[in-house]
């Protein structure tokens, strides 16, 4: 396998901060900004919720730990498929189709009928999500400044704090007085309000660009060259330890927790702390990043 790799500025990336914020991009950065906000959402909403649903249909917490494991499952397909898709449609169109599949799934989700249905719309739901999380970053990597793209890459995964943020907060105030079904209604309507900031979103001209481009010169990378594939391999297996420390806490603690005997209530506030370290984190490391490295 050989790829492409085209050489040419890009004139954008020069701009200093403030024209940024002052320009399209900067819209471009909030969708994908939003986006990953419901990703990290669904996933935190879902291991508190599922506790409810499986309760209802008088399934064990083995069945439960089922909804996350196939939404982060589904999230992995979407993220690979639609990812290559991207490279074909842009990266504004795969961002508009991932919200509006999550959005439906998500709604669909408040006339659950049973646990299979429930854990099918979770999946498909899933499938939408995984198409921001790479799309999303490369978006905001093409746009942003480039001698800041520490800060802005790393506020855009603050994002993912807010999410958890929220979704501990669902589960503490709102879940409790309203049950899941109006929760998933909720959930499904506010993602909707990304559709407004995607309308003002630029495609990115990285991806016009080489799409827009006739010939100019190109440079054959083969991506079996032993420094490429290595070190496509070490951050695929430090990324898969990293994920998978964060998500053995995160999606399985409401569900122990609950099992242990605390309410769902009480299992919401340790999802929303974690979600305060994780907005924290986020935001002082890309602060720092542009500073220090």
């Amino acid at each position: 396998m050989e790829v492409k790799v085209v050489l040419f500025n890009h004139n954008f990336q020069e701009l200093s901060n403030r024209q940024f914020i002052r320009s399209k991009g900067i819209y471009a950065w909030l969708g994908a900004f939003l986006g990953y906000f419901f990703d990290y959402y669904e996933v935190a909403l879902i291991s508190i919720i599922v506790v409810s649903v499986a309760n209802l249909y008088h399934e064990s917490h083995l069945m439960a730990s089922l909804g996350p494991a196939l939404l982060l499952l589904f999230i992995a397909v979407g993220g690979v498929t639609m990812g290559h898709f991207a490279d074909k449609l842009g990266r504004k169109n795969i961002m508009y189709i991932s919200i509006l599949i999550y959005a439906l799934a998500a709604l669909l989700r408040a006339a659950t009928f049973d646990y299979v249905y429930f854990l099918v719309l979770t999946a498909i739901g899933g499938f939408g999500l995984g198409a921001e999380f790479g799309v999303g970053q490369s978006l905001v990597t093409e746009v942003v400044p480039r001698k800041s793209r520490g800060f802005w890459s790393g506020a855009f995964y603050g994002s993912g704090g807010f999410g958890i943020l929220l979704a501990g907060a669902v589960g503490i105030y709102l879940l409790p007085v309203v049950g899941f079904r109006w929760v998933f209604v909720f959930s499904g309507l506010i993602s909707f309000l990304a559709f407004s900031v995607m309308k003002l979103t630029p495609e990115s001209s990285i991806w016009k660009n080489e799409k827009d481009l006739v010939k100019k010169e190109r440079v054959t990378v083969s991506i079996w060259n032993p420094k490429i594939f290595g070190a496509l391999i070490l951050m695929l297996i430090l990324a898969t330890i990293q994920f998978f420390m964060y998500y053995l806490v995160n999606s399985s603690l409401p569900i122990y927790l609950v099992s242990k005997g605390l309410t769902i209530v009480s299992a919401s506030w340790f999802i929303f702390l974690i979600g305060g370290g994780v907005t924290t984190g986020s935001f002082l490391g890309a602060y720092l990043s542009d500073i220090i490295g």
